[in-house]
C-alpha cells in the first residue's frame, strides 16, 4: 500500500510507476493468515516539470541565447557539449554557439541515482560574404566599381559623397584621398557581416628639373616644379654652397627662382634646394636634391 502505481498490490513483487515520491509498505502474513510483518521502501520520482523549456532555436553567428531549465534548486545539471556555454553546471546557461550544436540537459535528482535527459538544438546562421572587391590603386580623380555578395541589404560607408549609392552591393566609389570603404551586410534573417577594401590614389610622378638656364630666352630660365597636378606646392627653399638661403617660397605659387639674390644674379654652379609637396589625402612629400645653374 498504497495501491496507486501498483501492476499488483497483492503479490511479492509488484512493479511500482509512482507519479510522485511515495513510501511504499508491504505487509506479509504467513500462510494461515498468522504472524504479520511489514517493511517499507521509499521510491523518489523526479519533478515531472524538471526539464529544458527552450524550443529548438535559430540565431545568428556571434550572438548569445540563454538556455532555460527549470527543477529544484537541489538538483544538479549538467548541459553537455560544454563548448559555447557560460557554465555547463548551471540550469540556465549562456550560449553562443559558432556552429549548430545540439545541447543535452542531464539532471540528477539530489540522493537518488535518477537521471532525466532532455535535448534542444540551436541552429546558428552566418552571413558569407564574397567577391569583395580587393584592395586596389587608382589615379586621382578615377572611380573603381566596388562589390560584395552573399546578403540581402548593403550598407557602404564612409557616407562622405564620394559613392554614387550606399545601400548597394556594388556601387561607384570616386573619392578624394586615399580612403578605406566598409561594406555592412544583413541576410533575410537578420544576421549581418562586415568587410572592408582600400582604395589608394596615386597623384603622378612630380618632376623636379636638374638645371635651368636663366638667360632670359624664354625657355628655361626659372627653377620651379615642372608638374603639380593634384598637388600642392608647400614650401620651396634653395641654399648656396655656403647653406645660404637664397630663395624661399612659402606662397604656393610655384613661381620658381630666377637665379638672382638680393636682385643679383648668381653664379653658375650647383645649388641645393629642399621642396615640401601636399598631396589631396593630406600628407607630404619631401624632395632634397640640388640644381645646376647655367649662364
Amino acid at each position: 500500500s498504497p495501491v496507486k502505481g501498483l501492476s499488483n498490490p497483492y503479490i511479492a513483487n509488484p512493479v511500482a510507476t509512482p507519479d510522485t515520491t511515495t513510501t511504499y509498505t508491504v505487509t506479509a502474513t504467513a500462510s494461515n493468515g498468522s504472524c504479520p510483518a511489514t517493511a517499507s521502501i521509499l521510491i523518489k520520482v523526479s519533478d515531472p516539470n524538471t526539464g529544458i523549456r527552450t524550443k529548438d532555436t535559430t540565431i545568428c553567428k556571434g550572438a548569445y541565447f540563454t538556455l532555460l531549465a527549470q527543477g529544484a534548486d537541489s538538483a544538479s545539471y549538467t548541459w553537455s557539449p560544454s563548448a559555447g556555454l557560460s557554465n555547463p553546471d548551471i540550469m540556465q546557461p549562456i550560449a553562443s554557439p559558432t556552429a549548430t550544436t545540439t545541447y543535452t540537459l542531464s539532471v540528477r535528482i539530489t540522493g537518488s541515482s535518477c537521471v532525466t535527459t532532455q535535448q534542444v538544438t540551436i541552429t546558428v546562421l552566418s552571413v558569407s560574404l564574397y567577391d569583395v572587391t580587393t584592395d586596389q590603386t587608382i589615379a586621382s580623380g578615377s572611380s573603381i566599381q566596388l562589390n560584395a555578395l552573399g546578403a540581402t541589404y548593403y550598407y557602404w560607408t564612409p557616407e562622405d559623397g564620394s559613392l554614387n549609392n550606399e545601400n548597394i552591393n556594388n556601387p561607384i566609389a570616386t573619392p578624394a584621398a586615399s580612403t578605406t570603404y566598409v561594406v555592412n551586410a544583413t541576410d533575410i534573417h537578420g544576421c549581418r557581416a562586415t568587410d572592408s577594401v582600400k582604395i589608394t590614389l596615386t597623384y603622378g610622378g612630380t618632376f623636379i628639373p636638374s638645371a635651368f638656364t636663366p638667360d632670359h630666352d624664354g625657355l628655361n630660365d626659372v627653377f620651379r616644379v615642372g608638374s603639380l597636378g593634384a598637388n600642392k606646392l608647400i614650401n620651396m627653399s634653395v641654399f648656396n654652397r655656403w647653406g645660404t638661403l637664397i630663395y624661399h617660397d612659402v606662397d604656393g605659387s610655384n613661381k620658381g627662382w630666377d637665379g638672382t639674390y638680393n636682385n643679383t644674379p648668381q653664379d653658375m654652379g650647383v645649388y641645393n634646394y629642399l621642396i615640401v609637396i601636399g598631396v589631396p589625402d593630406g600628407s607630404q612629400q619631401v624632395y632634397k636634391g640640388n640644381i645646376t645653374l647655367i649662364r
